[in-house]
């Protein structure tokens, strides 16, 4: 395949104060008027580098992911490749049309209608007459935003800028094509139209995708680098990126939240075994908590089980089976299979009293899942699939 996309030890510093950034800017200038080297190995004051010899190349037919979490350089990178921002050291090959869209604003002009802001940038692609026309239309088409297309983009939400920045970009089938977030707001079906033209555009260009949503990854990336603090310290298969991902998030985590937790011991056992805090499990093991409550009157409980970023996913009510827990008996409940996709996750226990008030919650209890990954959806049941037999 042909290469489109060099990008070669690419450096780039920031400085964390607006005057000194400023200041050495000035100075720099004047270094280079007089022709002096610039120094730029170094750095001053404030400054630190948001890039750090990055280097990769991406050819046709191949979508590449860019992972990371906030502030580890993606939309640096993007920025450089995109040419909106220059390099300290380092170059970027482009080889072909670029199209990007790195905000939901696209670049369009608030003031302007959605058609007059994709007149504007078919015109300045060259395109004029029926070809322009055409255009239009195959965006208005793709954008599905009924009558907005002639409103204001002041008046756009965030799903139908990005809507409108997505067709204006893709239409055209660059040879490069540049996404940041692109594909984070949208209904199900928009985002389904995206993908399947992304399928289309990758047979013929290449595509750089910077997404939190590792489904996104899993969906269309066929590589992937991983960058912290500005430096890739991945680069392979998009399946064990979203698991470095998964693992720095679960490094990041905040302050774990409880509530006079000295009430609540428990443990959770699979398949007759312990699982430890911070241990492992696969794809559908069964899983029991166990434990009791040190409190003075009757109370129900309730289990929950939460995704590593916090987020609820399932919960165990023991009001549902009308199970009340005594002062001194101890307590079971079977969770059934946990068909979670492969990640990082907690299980938090609850106790209330009979006027539902919350008497105390558990540290969380947290544990891995591994398995095959085949999208973020999180829970994942199996269903008995079977092919019917026609009389």
């Amino acid at each position: 395949m042909e290469e489109l996309l060099q990008v070669e030890g690419l450096w780039k510093k920031y400085s964390r104060s607006l005057n000194a950034s400023v200041r050495y800017a000035a100075h720099d200038l004047l270094r280079n008027v007089i022709g002096a080297e610039a120094g730029e190995t170094e750095l001053r004051d404030t400054e630190f580098w948001a890039l750090r010899e990055v280097g990769f190349t991406l050819r046709r037919g191949e979508v590449l992911a860019v992972l990371g979490h906030n502030g580890a350089g993606k939309s640096t990178l993007l920025k450089c490749i995109a040419g909106k921002l220059n390099a300290d050291r380092g170059k970027v090959v482009r080889r072909g049309e670029l199209g990007h869209l790195l905000e939901m604003s696209a670049g369009f002009a608030p003031s302007m209608t959605g058609r007059d802001n994709v007149s504007v940038r078919g015109r300045l692609m060259g395109k004029r007459g029926k070809e322009l026309e055409r255009y239009i239309s195959q965006v208005a088409e793709f954008a599905d935003i009924d009558e907005f297309f002639d409103a204001p983009v002041l008046f756009y939400s965030a799903g139908m800028k990005s809507r409108l920045g997505f067709a204006a970009s893709s239409i055209i089938k660059p040879d490069v094509l540049i996404l940041d977030e692109i594909l984070a707001v949208g209904d199900l079906g928009f985002r389904m139209k995206c993908y399947s033209q992304i399928d289309e555009l990758r047979k013929k260009s290449a595509v750089i995708l910077v997404s939190h949503s590792m489904g996104h990854v899993s969906r269309m990336a066929t590589s992937a680098i991983f960058l912290n603090k500005g430096k890739v310290v991945f680069n392979g298969s998009p399946q064990k990126g979203i698991q470095l991902y998964s693992e720095q998030m679960k490094v990041a985590k905040g302050k774990p939240s409880y509530f006079k937790p000295e009430r609540i011991r428990f443990e959770v056992t699979g398949d007759h075994e312990v699982i430890q805090e911070d241990g492992a499990i696969i794809f559908g093991e069964e899983l029991s908590v166990c434990g009791e409550a040190f409190v003075d009157i009757p109370i129900t409980l309730s289990i929950i089980l939460h995704e590593q970023g916090g987020a609820a996913i399932a919960e165990w009510n023991s009001r549902r089976n009308n199970f009340i827990l005594h002062p001194g008996q101890q307590f079971s409940a079977r969770l059934g299979p946990q068909n979670l996709c492969p990640g990082y996750y907690h299980f938090a226990v609850i106790g209330f009293d009979n006027c539902g008030e919350q008497l105390f919650l558990s540290t969380p209890f947290n544990f891995k899942v591994t398995g095959d990954f085949y999208n973020s959806i999180r829970l994942q049941p199996i269903a008995a699939w079977h092919v019917l037999k026609l009389d």
